[in-house]
């Protein structure tokens, strides 16, 4: 009986420890992926893409403008989730103000997995992601009214932090916000 108590001990301690080590590793990894991630929004921040000119037609101004750029490679759930944040600030706002980008040419699979109606433009060449020195995607790229970079969010399920995704949708829609108002104010 004492040697089976202590058999019983002996593989909680070596179960215990074994999920201590796992959580470590995946902790320090995911570290690593937020640091790299982080250090590529410091380094599009303030930057104004001038090839969204050669993409979006004539008539849109990206001035306080959100893009949704993609490639058709990335992680589906992450495409999926960053359709379902564009069409949410959309409707909240009841108009337009996130522009879908695609590098994909099959972009048709997604609208429709994701009901989405409105156009999404197309990037063949990927020279977006060629200006921003090849930034990770999927990704939402913020614009303020002089077309610069004010604010990046990067969609993702394994790490999904509701949070940051609330505090960027609230982002979107208060800067959208304050531009009606401000509009309206000026005569």
């Amino acid at each position: 009986m004492k040697n089976l108590l202590i058999c019983i001990i002996i593989l909680f301690a070596i179960f215990t420890s074994c999920k201590n080590n796992n959580n470590n590793t995946t902790d320090k990894t995911l570290s690593k992926y937020d640091i790299m991630l982080k250090a590529q929004i410091e380094e599009i921040k303030n930057k104004e893409v001038k090839s969204l000119i050669s993409i979006l037609d004539s008539t849109t101004k990206i001035s306080n403008k959100t893009i949704f750029l993609y490639n058709g490679f990335d992680c589906q759930t992450c495409i999926d989730i960053g359709f379902e944040i564009s069409k949410m600030i959309d409707s909240v706002l009841n108009k337009q103000v996130v522009y879908i980008i695609s590098t994909s040419a099959n972009v048709g699979q997604d609208q429709l997995k994701n009901n989405y109606k409105k156009y999404v433009y197309i990037d063949e060449k990927d020279v977006i992601r060629k200006e921003l020195k090849f930034i990770y995607t999927p990704v939402f790229l913020s614009f303020d009214f002089e077309n610069k970079i004010k604010n990046v969010f990067f969609p993702n399920y394994k790490n999904r932090n509701l949070k940051e995704e609330k505090a960027f949708i609230r982002s979107c829609i208060e800067k959208e916000n304050k531009k009606s108002k401000l509009n309206n104010t000026i005569p």
